[in-house]
Parts: structure tokens; C-alpha cells; sequence
């Protein structure tokens, strides 16, 4: 991530990102289906709406529409996931996984949605660890990041506000309850 963030240390299984914004119904729907989740190759086939998906299952194949595959960097391993296996991260510099630039990762006007399932290894070493993001290396503040503070208190998400530096970012959301469940 961008000097703004840290890498998370923990795992992050099953990133999805959708072109549109998923009713609730839909979110519970992802939610309850729990371990049996979108796995594949098992899952039905996947809808025109998901322009990013990630099983994190032995490597960073794009199962979407657009097949976006991604380049883990050399610190990124695999573990047991939510969902079969799951991305492992070690909160080092080299660990996570690049996505190549696609527009449709981009906030439009008919919504947006990122969905993942992420376990943290405990207190996370720098104040900021992105979770999943999409920027230009923070360079130009635009572009949009799901991150958690060291405390894992709250999983927030921010949205670049454009200009130069890292610090045009706007916190839209925070989750607001503890994500530190167990699981």
C-alpha cells in the first residue's frame, strides 16, 4: 500500500469488488452463506455486476467477468481461509497482492461494493493497515480504501477527495462495532 498505510497482518479471504451497490438483502445473503460463501469453481456462475473477485485459493485469479488476475508480491502466502484457503499476510513491505488499474473498480454513479472476509494475527504494527484499497499510490488523494487502525476497533472506509498528498481523504464510514469477533 502507499506510505499512507501499512500492510495488514493477518488474512483476508474472498475480495469481491461490484460495480453497484448490493441491497442489504444481498449483503445478508453473502453474510449467512458463511463457509459455503462464493467458492470455486462450485459457486454459481458469477454475476455481470462483480467486476473483481479473489478467492485467495493457491493464487490471485480474477473469477469475475473481467478475469483481472493479480500479481501476489513475494511476501504473500496462503492459509486457511473463511472460504477454502485465504490470501496471509505478514504485515511486511512485500506482502500483498497488486490488481492491475480497471475502471470499474472506480466509484460510479450507480454505487459501489467491496465485500471480504479478513481475520486479523492480533494489533497491527502501524496506526493505519489497508485492508483493501484502490488508489493511485496516494499520490493524487484519489481512489477509495477499506483500512483498520492498530486497535482493530473499527474497520473505516475512506474516499479520496483529489489534490495533491496523501491527506485528502475523506472517512465516509465506520463499521462502528468491534470487528475483533474471533473469527
Amino acid at each position: 500500500p502507499p506510505a499512507y498505510y501499512a500492510n495488514f497482518d493477518g488474512l483476508i479471504d474472498e475480495p469481491a469488488i461490484f460495480n453497484r451497490a448490493l441491497s442489504e438483502t444481498e449483503i445478508r445473503a453473502i453474510v449467512n452463506a458463511g463457509s459455503a460463501g462464493k467458492i470455486w469453481p462450485t459457486a454459481i456462475v458469477a454475476p455481470s455486476d462483480l467486476v473483481g473477485w479473489w478467492g485467495g485459493d493457491g493464487d490471485a485469479r480474477d473469477y469475475s467477468i473481467l478475469g483481472n488476475n493479480g500479481t501476489p508480491l513475494s511476501g504473500t502466502n496462503y492459509s486457511t481461509g473463511k472460504i477454502g484457503q485465504s490470501f496471509a499476510f505478514d504485515g511486511g513491505p512485500n506482502s500483498g497482492v497488486t490488481i492491475p488499474h480497471n475502471s470499474n473498480y472506480d466509484l460510479g454513479p450507480s454505487g459501489f461494493t467491496a465485500e471480504f472476509w479478513m481475520k486479523s494475527n492480533g494489533v497491527q504494527p502501524e496506526l493505519r493497515s489497508a485492508l483493501v484499497e484502490k488508489s493511485h499510490g496516494f499520490v493524487d488523494s484519489t481512489g477509495w480504501a477499506f483500512h483498520t487502525f492498530s486497535d482493530l476497533s473499527n474497520v473505516h472506509f475512506a474516499i479520496g477527495v483529489g489534490g495533491a498528498g496523501s491527506g485528502n481523504f475523506s472517512e465516509v464510514v465506520s463499521s462502528g462495532a468491534s470487528v475483533l469477533d474471533g473469527s
